[in-house]
């Protein structure tokens, strides 16, 4: 499979820029299911001076760029979009429950600039077709696929734009590298070969000069 690098190299995906301007205390957080447990990260994460930082980073470095907020869950988000709205930015909240038709209409004001940022609550990780030149990591995880979603909407090209920057408010990157750090040799297609017996397949070993 093409790795991230490999497609930004070829002009597939755009660059990026990591900034890591806060670091939040999870040394309290349990890890449940490969993850962090959501209750708890979102009291880590909703500590006043951390969803201000949030807030403050974006109003300097952000560049009023068209921006995705990935926070921990409904009230994280809540809090972070009533935040940008008292700082003079225009903002948008988007969850599971939110109608299809009001989404389409929350993108639109993005697509037209009448809306700076969404925040969103693990729904604008996959399909999202959309010009955004900013991601907000509000919301820390152990996943590397998770964490490649998030950061892979930002890196769509579009007309003009240089680069995404990645505003990491969650240690991810310290954790899992730069998302052009993960790759695998080969991808799961989910289907069984002939002749599977249940048993794991046994790698095959890395060429020396890996």
């Amino acid at each position: 499979a093409a790795t991230t690098a490999e497609l930004i190299d070829n002009g597939f995906l755009a660059p990026f820029r990591v900034f890591a301007p806060s670091h939040p205390d999870l040394a309290g957080v349990r890890t449940v299911a490969g993850d962090y447990h959501e209750g708890q990260l979102s009291e880590a994460m909703s500590k006043p001076m951390l969803v201000a930082d949030v807030v403050g980073t974006w109003l300097r470095v952000g560049d009023n760029r068209p921006t995705l907020c990935f926070a921990v869950d409904r009230a994280h988000a809540r809090r972070l979009a009533s935040e940008f709205e008292a700082a003079g930015v225009s903002s948008a909240y988007v969850d599971a429950m939110t109608p299809r038709d009001e989404r389409e209409r929350i993108k639109e004001r993005l697509r037209h600039g009448l809306v700076r940022v969404i925040v969103n609550v693990a729904t604008m990780t996959t399909g999202v077709d959309l010009d955004v030149r900013c991601i907000i990591l509000a919301r820390p995880t152990k996943s590397q696929m998770l964490y490649v979603q998030i950061v892979g909407r930002g890196l769509r090209t579009a007309c003009g734009k240089a680069d995404c920057l990645i505003l990491d408010h969650s240690d991810t990157t310290l954790r899992l590298g730069f998302v052009t750090d993960i790759h695998h040799r080969r991808l799961d297609p989910g289907t069984r070969k002939a002749g599977f017996a249940g048993g794991e397949e046994k790698p095959k070993p890395l060429p020396k000069e890996c």
